[in-house]
């Protein structure tokens, strides 16, 4: 027997800018919480058009795609971990 995963909307990440210098990310999941497409937009004007294209049911604003510069994981082995994770 095939299980069939429910229809679900589309959810688009926003990750922003920090400044001109950075660029705004973009990340676009499916309906089974894959991601569908990531872009980076160096233009606050060029961000509207892109979600509108993928008309999403759900936006996540300001949600980082990466980890805070200096880190590069969330293991509490590693001595390059989020700060925070010192537990």
């Amino acid at each position: 027997m095939k299980l069939r995963i429910p229809e679900l909307p589309l959810t688009v990440e926003i990750d922003l800018r920090s400044g001109p210098r950075y660029p705004t990310g973009l990340a676009m999941f499916d309906a089974a919480y894959r991601l569908a497409e990531l872009v980076a937009i160096r233009s606050d004007e060029k961000i509207f058009p892109a979600i509108e294209r993928w008309r999403p049911k759900l936006i996540a604003i300001d949600a980082p795609l990466g980890l805070p510069e200096g880190c590069c994981c969330t293991d509490s082995h590693c001595a390059l971990r989020l700060p925070w994770d010192h537990a």
